[in-house]
């Protein structure tokens, strides 16, 4: 991928380490989870359909999160792009008006496929609390530091080698648009 630059001398005669470098990812003003941002009590449809106009877009690269206001147990499809502006998609099982929360990092939403309502049910579309990273990580130990507001923080990082979107960081601390969120990552 580019991130190597070259060999380093180690005290081994003979031995060579792969030189590497420590980024400095920023998400400033860290935007607070908002449960209906992008849908707000959009009445779900006759017969199963999409929708192509939002209320806004995630402010930066987050998973979604979706709730029904009532019974309703069949699966919605969020089409989008990824970090990269790439085309991703990722299905949710709705589960009535317990949220279903997302995996993936969404920059932007295209398109959301909506199941048929069973009564009068209506759904809210949002985002939630973790971020997407800007690299495919095979182990979460390589984000060194986390910090929130210029202080640790515990929250969790979860990699995926291959999909960009499945690489996220959820905050441990409560982001409300005010505060950064800065990670040091070993690329």
């Amino acid at each position: 991928m580019g991130r190597f630059l070259g060999k380093l001398s180690s005290d081994a005669f003979g031995v060579t380490v792969g030189e590497m470098k420590i980024g400095h990812f920023q998400i400033p003003n860290a935007p607070a989870a908002d449960e209906d941002g992008i849908l707000d009590g959009t009445a779900l449809p006759a017969t199963a359909g999409s929708v192509t106009t939002f209320l806004a877009q995630p402010p930066v690269p987050m998973n979604l999160t979706m709730v029904c206001s009532d019974t309703q147990t069949g699966k919605a499809t969020v089409y989008g792009t990824n970090i990269n502006d790439e085309p991703i998609s990722e299905e949710f099982t709705l589960t009535s008006d317990t949220p279903v929360v997302g995996t993936k990092a969404f920059k932007s939403v295209s398109s959301i496929a909506l199941p048929q309502k069973v009564g009068t049910e209506t759904i809210d579309v949002g985002w939630g609390t973790s971020f997407g990273l800007p690299y495919c990580l095979t182990a979460d130990e390589l984000v060194v530091v986390k910090l929130f507001d210029n202080a640790a923080d515990a929250g969790t990082v979860t990699v995926d080698a291959d999909e960009v979107e499945k690489n996220v960081f959820a905050l441990n601390g409560t982001a409300n648009g005010e505060k950064n969120i800065d990670l040091y990552i070993i690329v």
